[in-house]
Formats: structure tokens, sequence, C-alpha cells
């Protein structure tokens, strides 16, 4: 069903945390699917370093800390990412994940031009995201059905959002409790200082996140290029630091 030009690595990570500064990948799992169909799986447990660690594995595993570092597998995923395509879900984080690492053992891995086919974008472009799709998910058949019969007047959609949230939190027991942390959920990713992740956290320093600067320091970026961004379609608050930023006054972690 997918016409295939290169062999498509199909990858998964377990990581340490969320930052790619500071996670560390502790297992790994790729198939590789070859043009003529054929597939390929490898699995690798990886020592990721002495804890702390923001999140440790979710079941036990006993031989990880005899497992190979990072470091004594790279050359051999290295390899095998050469000419692939790659298949993943919402696999962006993966990659900035494994572009730190490779960086880390002085493996310089092109990661800008690849091609990706992944699962969670074509997820969201199929199921419907808007509040129609989260009535009919949450609130019971009689709810449903008095929104339908409604005529979606702003009043309708506002007693539809509020159902719609009282239903999640019934149904998620995980889910934060107060509104300033539901806030921070929803909005507020870590290790970026935006939910479009344009901005992140490098050892305490606010960074740039994308393009050619990706990685570089606010404060080390030419005037000219923060000037830009400031004409271009970027959020508010990412237009908020630029601004800041050119005056001289930077964030803090």
């Amino acid at each position: 069903m997918l016409e295939l030009k290169r062999p498509l690595v199909v990858l998964d990570l377990e990581t340490t945390g969320l930052k790619p500064e500071t996670a560390r990948i502790w297992q790994i799992g790729i198939i590789k699917v070859y043009p003529d169909g054929k597939e390929k799986e490898w699995e690798q447990l990886i020592y990721p370093g002495p804890e702390p660690w923001d999140f440790i594995p979710t079941r036990k595993v006993p031989d990880l800390t005899s497992s190979p570092i990072f470091k004594a597998v790279a050359p051999a995923i290295y390899t095998g990412f050469k000419d692939v395509d790659f298949c993943g879900f919402h696999l962006a984080f993966d990659i900035s994940i494994l572009k730190a690492e490779f960086k880390r053992v002085g493996v310089n891995w092109n990661a800008e031009n690849i091609k990706i086919a992944d699962a969670f974008k074509l997820f969201q472009m199929k199921h419907a995201r808007n509040l129609a799709a989260a009535v009919e998910e949450y609130l019971p058949l009689a709810e449903q059905e008095e929104y339908k019969g409604g005529s979606h007047t702003a009043l309708i959609d506002a007693r539809a959002t509020l159902r719609v949230l009282r239903a999640q939190l019934a149904r998620w027991p995980d889910l934060p409790r107060t509104v300033d942390d539901l806030h921070t959920l929803c909005f507020e990713i870590p290790g970026y200082l935006d939910p479009d992740r344009k901005l992140k956290w490098i050892n305490g320093e606010a960074c740039i996140a994308f393009g050619k600067n990706v990685d570089k320091p606010l404060k080390n970026c030419d005037t000219s290029f923060l000037e830009w961004i400031l004409r271009n379609d970027f959020s508010d608050r990412v237009k908020g630091i630029v601004q800041s930023a050119l005056e001289g006054v930077y964030p803090h972690e």
C-alpha cells in the first residue's frame, strides 16, 4: 500500500526525559521495511548513565545497567540510517533526542532533510478534533442528541464545552484539578518557551529551536534574524521574547 523508493525505518525510542539536551535513550526499537517488502526488526536496551532520571523505565529492566552505552551502538544505527526514509508516531520528538545523542558522541547526523511519514500527523488529519467530535466521545447519548438538535448558538456550544470538560475530568483521574495546572499541561511544553516549539532551553539559556540557527542562544543571534521573526508569522509569545532580546533582556529558565 506504500510505494517505497528507499528502505523505510519505523522508529520508536524510550527516553529518560523530554529535553533533548538532558534526556538519554534507554531503549530503541526499529523495523526496517525494504522496497521489496522484506522487513527486519531490531530492539536494543541502552544504558543511559547513572540516575537521577526524569523518567525511569515503566517496567523492571534488571539488565539495563549491563546494556551497552549509546556510543557503542551509535555506529550501527548511523550506518542503518543512511539513504532511508522514516516512519513514527510524533517522530519529531524522537528525532530531536536521537540527534542530540549522536552529537554527544561526536557523530554528525544530518537530520534536517529526512523524509518522514508520521502516523501521529495523519491521525490528527483524519480524526475530527472539534467540539462535535468531543461531544460524541465524552457525553451520554441524550446530551449528544440535545447538542445535535440545537441551533448551535454560542451558549449551546459553551454548555457543551463545560460538559465535555467535566466528563474529561471524570474519565481521566490523572488530569490536573486546577486551572493553573491544566494550563501548564495544555500549553507549556517541558524544555520549550512556547507551545509552537520555536524557542527552547539549553543549559538554562533561551535558544532558537528551528532552522539554520537551531540551538543558537538568543543573545548570540544576529539582529537581522530577530527582526525577521518579528515581521513574520510567529506567535505573540515568541515575538514578545524576541522583542525583549532586541532590547537586551533575556528570559531565565
